[in-house]
Formats: structure tokens, sequence, C-alpha cells
């Protein structure tokens, strides 16, 4: 390399690295591909808040759910890579659509810089309590003797719903009849009204409804046991093969190419986020997300590539199609 092209490396590094360091200056745009008034908002808005404390700089919230959250990950792919943009999004966005929608006008693994991953919104699965079964295995049983006899509650083909029941149809060989209804909350208030035997709903707003005696809980998703109701088993802990290894997770990006030195800092003070129970426990578990342990960006990198092939293999499996 000529010494003049060395030269212009070095001073692209500095200038770079002054750039970083003096970051942030104004205040940062935190895109929530997003409705207000969602978990995703509500997970999101306090982070921005204790974000904005450590670093000294306001952090407006963008939501921008348009296209089923798409318009908000073109705007922090199209945005400039200097740390005043960040995004606060999940895996429909970065994980499954990406194998779900052809000609997606962006590509996360090349467009974001992922950050650091938050936590996951894990679901319980749970039956009307005029249902006669008080365990996992006693449900796929009873749906085994008579197939398509048990309604199931769903809410689009792509939810997470809708997954698992194709998953446990085409992986397992047991048969629900699906009752889709337009929205999660259609769908949980047939549950509880008993028009729908099965349904799946995030933990949070369950756990009410659970200890109500709305519901029974047979089980939940994800890989750690719910913290307020310890003895409902992960449905990978039931021993009848509804092991399907998706999650609801969160994360941080920027755009591709922002200072390491930025991506580092932010990462650095989501980690003692996540490592505060104080602050995990009212802001995270309080609306249904299991907080992650504080991650690397290498980390969560790692996992994405992992959370897209197990993706790639749910849909090819089920042949579940974009809406």
């Amino acid at each position: 390399m000529k010494p003049t092209a060395v030269l212009a490396l070095a001073l692209l590094g500095a200038a770079t690295l002054a750039q970083a360091q003096d970051w942030p200056r104004r205040h940062i745009t935190l895109i929530v591909p997003n409705a207000v008034g969602g978990a995703y908002d509500a997970a999101a808005r306090p982070l921005a808040q204790s974000l904005s404390q450590v670093l000294g700089q306001p952090f407006v919230i963008d939501n921008r759910p348009a296209g089923g959250g798409v318009v908000g990950l073109i705007g922090t792919a199209q945005a400039t890579p200097d740390g005043y943009t960040l995004l606060f999004t999940g895996q429909s966005q970065v994980s499954m659509f990406p194998v779900l929608r052809a000609n997606l006008p962006y590509e996360p693994m090349r467009d974001l810089s992922p950050i650091i991953r938050l936590g996951s919104l894990e679901s319980f699965l749970m039956v009307n309590p005029s249902m006669p079964v008080k365990t996992m295995k006693e449900l796929v049983d009873l749906a085994r003797a008579k197939p398509d006899a048990i309604t199931f509650g769903t809410w689009g083909s792509t939810s997470t719903s809708n997954m698992h029941v194709e998953y446990l149809r085409k992986a397992r060989n047991i048969h629900f009849f699906t009752v889709p209804y337009k929205s999660a909350a259609q769908a949980l208030n047939a549950g509880v009204a008993g028009e729908v035997q099965v349904t799946l709903f995030s933990q949070g707003p369950s756990i009410a409804l659970i200890k109500g005696g709305k519901f029974r809980a047979l089980a939940t998703t994800g890989n750690k046991r719910s913290s307020v109701l310890p003895d409902i088993p992960l449905l990978k802990e039931t021993g009848v093969g509804a092991d399907l290894e998706t999650s609801t997770w969160v994360g941080m990006f920027a755009p591709a190419k922002t200072p390491r030195a930025i991506i580092n800092r932010v990462n650095t003070e989501v980690a003692k986020l996540l490592a505060d129970r104080a602050y995990t426990d009212k802001f995270l578990l309080s609306i249904g997300f299991q907080p992650e342990d504080p991650n690397t960006p290498e980390q969560f990198t790692e996992f994405l590539k992992q959370d897209r092939q197990t993706y790639v293999n749910l849909i090819k499996l089920t042949g579940i199609k974009d809406e």
C-alpha cells in the first residue's frame, strides 16, 4: 500500500475515533417499528429514559409500525451511521421477514450493526378451565385421540401462535383445529369466553388471568421458566415434542458502519441495566419480557445467525406463507 493511502486510512481512523469519543452531543433518535402502547414500545421507553440519563442527551422515540415495521427498518438502514439513530426491534423484522418476504428492501445482516439483545417476550400455552386436562401431555393425548376437534385460537398466519400450531401438526402429528382471529387480544378474549379451548399469549398480561382462574397454564415458551409462575414447565420440558425453538426477542441495533466505539458504549450502558435486578424487574419482567444476561455485539450477531436459520427450517417444514 502506498504511503499516501496508509496516511489517509490513519487520518480516517483518527477522525472516526474522535467522533465516537465526542458522542453524543445532541439528541438521539430511537426508532421503534411498533405501535405506541404495545409491549415493545413499553420496553423501549424506560430504556430510552435510562440511556438519556447516563449519556447526558435526550432520546426521542420514533414509532414507525407501517408495513409490519418494515418502514422503521428502512429508516434505520438509510440513516447516517453516526450514532444519532438507533433501533429497538425484534425477531419479526430481523429474522423472520427476510425468510418470508421476497424483495424485502433491506438486509439486516448487511444494513444493521447489532448492539445487544435485551430480552424475550415469552408466552404461556393455556387452556380454558373447562378443559379436562392439567398437563401438556394430557392435552396432546386428547388432541391425538380427537384430531382437529380441539380448538386453538391464533392470530395471523405468521404469528407465534400459528407457528406453534403448524409445527405441532407437521413435525409432531398433533392436530388442533385452528380458529384465526384478527389480533392476539381477540384470541385471548375468545379463550376467556370459552369460544376456543387453547390459546397462546404473552406472559405479562396472562399472569393475572391464570391466577384469577380464567386460564390454566400448561407450559411456557422460551428457555427460562417464568419467575412469577416458576412451576409452569417449558414446552421443551413437557416431553411431548412441543420443543419449537423460536424466541420473540428484542434488541438494539445501529445503522451499518456506525463507529465501533459508539456500538461498544451503548452496549456497555445497556449491559449495566440488564445486570440491575431493580431495572429488569420493573421494566422488563413486569410487562412479560424475560431479560437476557449482558451480552456482547459478537454474541448477539452469532445468535442472529442461528435465529434466522431456525426460521428457514421452520418455514420450510410448515409451509407458512406471508399474509
